[in-house]
């Protein structure tokens, strides 16, 4: 609904405007046209939306006469239905949103609107909650939204980023917010994985007499750790790089490295349950010609499985080994030695993930995959160990000009 005082930030002010007949006004400026069919025109060109889809969405018929109706204009936002009322027992009042796609409309954007239009009223916005759930991805993007905000990386860990979108979004100011009861669709985890054990627990369950977790678990987790410094040498440093492309440098592989953490942080568990899968294919019933060949092709899917596990892993930690060269080029001198670390630390993953796929091949019929993994191995690897050489190349002449006071 639209008012004469199309200047005034208070809906209170200035008279209903209404259509008349020869005077159709737009609401939205001082345009006033002679017929409906002007109006519609202009608040299509000049105001990019269509006004017979406004009035229809609030039960007022197009088609019909219109002199005597209230003049509607569009609101901010697009998939966006919102209605407010004042809380006499609060003392408050509260707009009630519903955002139909937030992929167009974004959550914090309207948040941030809604803040905007309050101060322009001399109000503030005390607090939002979420009635139901919201998808993880429109409380992902709010906290990266925030973060940028305020300077920070956005590429941290995700329950940083959950966590700096509900205290920025004041999401708890008006009761308890829990992540997990109200997130909708967040990672995958493994509830009761090995990573969620503690460092000691894990190192333990490792060293017993039992083939997994094994070295693919282990590969899994160097590459999650080698990541982990890679990210955080690109988000100690900042906003405090050389020049905007080494901002940008420093952002993009923390991005990188935080995603193919995420990955690898799954893989210690997913490689002991590809091995396990194998391990239950054996235990099959083998007396007749069928149940021998059908544990035959469900021992050949595991072994397929656990090839295809630890060689995701050697890819992701060659992923991290590119984050990790980036930092040790861009980020700060003083943490020139956490990229190194982070880089041979990645390798390690590489190198393990690729000696746990050619283990398994040996076992493999089907000798065009087998072909196929093989050479796939030997260029990821022989990629994997120029890049080590090159870091450790950079690193140790860095470190020799530190020592001799260059730098």
């Amino acid at each position: 609904m639209a008012r004469a005082a199309t200047g005034s930030a208070f809906y209170s002010k200035g008279k209903i405007l209404t259509y008349q007949e020869n005077a159709y006004p737009c609401g939205n400026c001082a345009f006033v046209g002679h017929s409906f069919a002007d109006t519609v025109a202009h608040c299509r060109e000049a105001h990019r939306y269509d006004l017979e889809e406004i009035l229809r969405l609030n039960d007022v018929d197009p088609a019909k006469p219109l002199a005597g109706q209230k003049v509607y204009r569009a609101g901010k936002f697009i998939h966006c239905k919102a209605i407010g009322w004042y809380v006499d027992q609060y003392k408050r009042a509260q707009i009630s949103i519903n955002l139909t796609n937030y992929k167009v409309t974004p959550v914090h954007l309207v948040l941030e609107e809604a803040r905007r239009l309050a101060v322009e009223r001399g109000l503030v916005v005390t607090g939002s909650e979420v009635v139901g759930l919201i998808p993880y991805p429109a409380l992902l993007d709010a906290g990266r939204y925030y973060l940028t905000a305020q300077g920070k990386s956005p590429f941290i860990p995700i329950p940083d980023v959950l966590q700096a979108a509900a205290f920025s979004m004041g999401l708890s100011d008006v009761s308890p917010f829990d992540i997990k009861g109200k997130v909708i669709g967040l990672p995958r985890e493994f509830d009761k994985g090995l990573v969620q054990m503690t460092v000691k627990e894990f190192t333990d369950e490792v060293s017993r007499d039992t083939p997994a977790p094994g070295g693919g678990s282990i590969a899994a987790l160097a590459g999650a750790l080698g990541a982990a410094l890679a990210s955080m040498v690109a988000n100690l440093w900042q906003g405090k790089g050389e020049s905007p492309e080494v901002e940008a440098a420093l952002l993009e592989a923390a991005e990188q490295a935080q995603q193919v953490k995420e990955q690898l942080i799954l893989g210690v568990d997913e490689d002991t349950n590809a091995f396990n899968a194998y391990m239950e294919a054996r235990r099959l019933p083998a007396g007749t010609r069928e149940e021998k060949a059908l544990r035959e092709q469900k021992m050949q899917d595991g072994l397929k499985l656990a090839v295809k596990v630890p060689y995701q892993t050697a890819q992701a930690s060659y992923a991290a080994m590119q984050a990790a060269w980036t930092v040790a080029q861009h980020g700060n001198v003083r943490s020139i030695t956490d990229a190194a670390v982070g880089a041979q630390t990645s390798f390690a993953g590489v190198r393990g993930g690729v000696w746990n796929v050619l283990i398994n091949l040996k076992d493999i019929t089907d000798p065009v995959f087998v072909r196929e993994m093989r050479g796939q191995c030997e260029t990821l690897l022989r990629e994997a160990q120029t890049l080590l050489d090159r870091v450790t190349a950079h690193v140790d002449k860095r470190l020799g000009e530190l020592i001799e006071g260059k730098s």
